[in-house]
């Protein structure tokens, strides 16, 4: 399991000893052997769709609804589009609704924070994720704290990323 994650994070393991970064050769003490071990990025990416979808179709054959992602965009920044597009795709494949609120580039911080508000008490949204950047007139760590912990689907939240 511990080879697993750590060949997951993109570091390489040798037999039972401390993970190792990639750009480090092996070198110990003992003559032991270093052997990588190479992930086939598309199959466990493949997998994960997999089990997703099943437990989705899952809590819709029990009669709960599928589970809701609300993307907010701010802009029209092009890499911002891109990666929006590709996760509302990505829910669709697994059988999670999505929703995109794609705000103008000029809207206020408060008008930013009142959306992620209602989205928080709103009991159909299960996860909110504000695609970053935001525009330079908008405080980025005060609107990713502002979704509550729970709903954080990116993880920025400081109770999420453990820090202030």
């Amino acid at each position: 399991m511990f080879v697993g994650r750590c060949v997951l994070l993109g570091l390489v393991t040798c037999g039972r000893h401390k993970p190792l970064n990639t750009s480090l050769r092996c070198l110990h003490f003992t003559q032991t052997r270093c052997r990588a071990q190479l992930l086939d990025g598309k199959k466990v990416a493949g997998d994960i769709y997999q089990e997703l979808s099943s437990e989705v179709t899952g809590m819709v054959s029990e009669g709960r609804r599928a589970p809701h992602l609300v993307l907010v965009r701010v802009g029209g920044d092009p890499a911002s589009g891109s990666y929006v597009k590709n996760k509302t795709r990505a829910a669709d494949k697994i059988g999670i609704q999505s929703t995109v609120h794609h705000l103008p580039a000029d809207t206020s911080q408060s008008t930013l924070l009142s959306l992620v508000n209602q989205l928080n008490i709103d009991p159909d949204v299960d996860g909110i994720l504000v695609q970053l950047p935001l525009p330079g007139h908008v405080e980025e760590k005060l609107v990713c704290n502002a979704v509550i912990p729970e709903k954080d689907v990116d993880g920025f939240h400081v109770l999420n990323i453990g820090k202030d």
